[in-house]
Order: structure tokens, then sequence, then C-alpha cells
């Protein structure tokens, strides 16, 4: 019975797991690596960079000119491609 409600709820967090701004790309290229060409497609190299370890999306896409919609677009771009896989 145990075991089957932990299933649930796993099934269900992971349903609910997006790409955010606050999340790393280091962090976002491991657990998601199929959003690598959205990010390399939007101009940033970030498997390459130092940064892309503790630069939060946010952080970076600033530092690479990004404005508050140009970075929502490529969040929300990553997770279009998370529902499609």
């Amino acid at each position: 019975m145990a075991s089957t409600k932990k299933a649930r709820e796993s099934k269900t967090s992971a349903a609910k797991e997006v790409i955010t701004k606050d999340m790393t790309f280091a962090d976002i290229l491991h657990k998601y690596p199929q959003v690598e060409d959205v990010i390399m497609t939007s101009g940033l190299h970030c498997l390459g960079c130092s940064g892309a370890a503790f630069e939060s999306v946010e952080v970076g896409c600033k530092m690479h000119g990004f404005d508050n919609a140009k970075i929502k677009k490529l969040v929300d771009e990553m997770n279009r491609k998370l529902k499609k896989n």
C-alpha cells in the first residue's frame, strides 16, 4: 500500500517539475539534456561556460543582454520541449 502511494506521489511531482529561471544551466542540462538545442539556438553556449554551474538562467541571460521577455520566452521554449519528450 505504501509503495503505491509513493509511486503516485512520484508521478505527480514529476508532472509538476518544470524548468524555471531560477535553476542553474548546469542543473537543467544535467536533468533535461534534451533542451540543449533550445539553449544553444538562443545564443547561449552554456556547455563550455564555467558560469553554468552557479548562474541561474535569469542571471546568465541578463549577462548576455536578455530582457525579461526574452528570458521568459527561453524558459517557455525549454518547457515546451520537455512536454514533447
